[in-house]
């Protein structure tokens, strides 16, 4: 039987230190790669000194580069495990295992990461192939990658974890009957912020550059709102197969710019028509606000998705709010105590306006009731013409 990451005494996830590839598993084919290391298929070893074993019968296994294994990083994995190691829900990757390898070979003292493993790849490839088959996705994807990620961040930011990362190599898929996209998870939580309290806020600036809110472009405090603006960056890439504010010739700086002043609603609206209804577009105008205090919460914007779009009420989510859970399948989460959630926290400090002719003075803001779906109802209508020539 495998052993776990433990949790000691002042509540800190300690990693263990142990033998575990080629004694407790084996590693199959690698299927991803990129700077900080590879990603490989793994199966468990059952043998007579381990008749069982704790891990499924098919998962995978990341194994960051042992030269980026230092002290720092290993810090700052703990962070990661104590944000995700209590994390249990549908639409999160389930982390089963983190250890840092001490058995001989090419792996010894890399830090290793054993997840379930999702058939259907990252989001990332598929808009890629998408992009290729000259094929724009079906509403019903798009509905469905809209509500389990929603679902998926109500959860996380009702527990104070912000991911912080949220782009499509980060959303899984999960096929299922010929093919079909069947289950939308979103992982890889290595920036992932665990936050002590539902007030706090926090000023690292971190996350993939086309995909960062305006608030950690600017430097400023930001709350799990950022993950609303990371992931309408996500839908708009999705419906449109393009990213919303990058181009091949720009640099980080051209994109930062562009985050904090152009508005792509317009582009998203005309492209849209015939193939997504306007409630959609108008969601991802509301997640692309540039102001954080403009944007609603997972757990409203998941509301909306569920209200105007049978595809997602079908799936039965869990919606988490300050109330704990409102929404979920029957006799899921009853006995479940009420949290709080980070996505809603106000801040006090003003806003500047950025000059983005999209959005209003936040000053204008209405309050709005318990239950409403907040600010989708006054998404502003675009108003700009079709330039074909904008287009990447």
């Amino acid at each position: 039987m495998r052993k776990t990451a433990k949790t000691t005494t002042a509540g800190m996830m300690k990693l263990d230190r142990r033998e575990v590839i080629n004694r407790d598993l084996v590693l199959g084919d690698a299927i991803g790669a990129g700077a900080y290391g590879r990603v490989f298929m793994a199966e468990p070893i059952h043998s007579s000194k381990h008749p069982q074993s704790d891990y499924p019968p098919r998962f995978v296994v990341k194994i960051i580069n042992r030269g980026l294994c230092t002290p720092d990083f290993i810090e700052c994995a703990n962070r990661e495990l104590k944000a995700v190691s209590g994390l249990c829900h549908p639409c999160v990757v389930k982390y089963i295992d983190v250890w840092v390898e001490t058995g001989p070979g090419s792996y010894q003292g890399s830090y290793c990461i054993a997840m379930n493993y999702c058939d259907g790849g990252d989001l990332h490839n598929y808009i890629r192939t998408c992009i290729k088959r000259k094929q724009y996705p079906s509403s019903e994807v798009v509905v469905r990658v809209m509500a389990c990620v929603l679902s998926a961040l109500s959860y996380c930011h009702a527990r104070s974890v912000i991911h912080r990362d949220i782009k499509p190599a980060n959303i899984f898929l999960v096929r299922g009957e010929r093919g079909a996209i069947d289950q939308v998870l979103i992982g890889d939580f290595g920036l992932a912020r665990p936050l002590a309290d539902d007030t706090q806020m926090v000023a690292t600036r971190v996350g993939t550059p086309c995909y960062c809110s305006p608030e950690i472009v600017s430097a400023e405090l930001y709350t799990g709102k950022t993950d609303i603006f990371s992931a309408g960056v996500t839908f708009y890439e999705l419906m449109k197969l393009e990213r919303p504010f990058w181009k091949s010739q720009y640099k980080d700086f051209d994109v930062f710019e562009r985050i904090l002043r152009w508005d792509p609603i317009p582009y998203l609206s005309a492209h849209s028509l015939g193939r997504f209804s306007t409630n959609l577009v108008r969601l991802v105008a509301r997640c692309l606000s540039k102001y954080e205090l403009k944007r609603p919460s997972a757990y409203f914007l998941l509301i909306h998705v569920s209200e105007v779009h049978e595809e997602a009420l079908r799936m039965h989510l869990p919606i988490y709010s300050t109330q704990g859970i409102l929404y979920t399948k029957a006799g899921e989460g009853a006995d479940r105590e009420p949290s709080r959630e980070c996505g809603e926290v106000r801040r006090n400090s003003a806003v500047r306006h950025r000059g983005c002719t999209h959005e209003t003075s936040p000053k204008a803001a209405v309050a709005v009731p318990p239950g409403a779906v907040a600010g989708l109802e006054s998404a502003p209508e675009p108003r700009y013409p079709f330039d074909k020539g904008d287009i990447v």
